[in-house]
């Protein structure tokens, strides 16, 4: 197995007390980051194809979006694109919830592994 998502970068897992907060949140900046990842499968595997579907994720809302579509090319290699935007740097405590939920899903496709079987 490969966990390609730590290839797109590192994500911050929100974790313990500071799930919940008392205060607004205050980001560098507004962003958007892309990557595309290609990666080779070794000689003699292919790649399970439900470990592909799983791979698969989308959290959308007011705040932004995270996005991973995963799929095999037709040279047998598999092609991740994900992405990452974030829309506004000032982040309401109301709104906190939504940011959570998109680093929550970064950060688990962070973790995912790509599984291969022999062919």
């Amino acid at each position: 197995s490969v966990t390609l998502g730590r290839l797109a970068g590192h994500v911050e897992k929100i974790e313990g007390s500071e799930r919940e907060r008392l205060l607004d949140a205050m980001l560098p900046t507004s962003f958007q980051n892309t990557h595309i990842i290609t990666f080779k499968v070794p000689e003699g595997y292919k790649v399970d194809p439900t470990s592909l579907a799983d791979f698969n994720r989308r959290e959308a809302n007011a705040l932004g979006t995270f996005l991973v579509n995963a799929r095999e090319n037709d040279e047998g290699d598999i092609v991740v694109q994900c992405a990452l935007r974030i829309k506004t740097a000032n982040v309401p405590l109301q709104y906190w919830p939504m940011l959570r939920d998109i680093y929550d899903a970064a950060a688990a496709f962070a973790d995912a592994a790509l599984v291969f079987v022999k062919a």
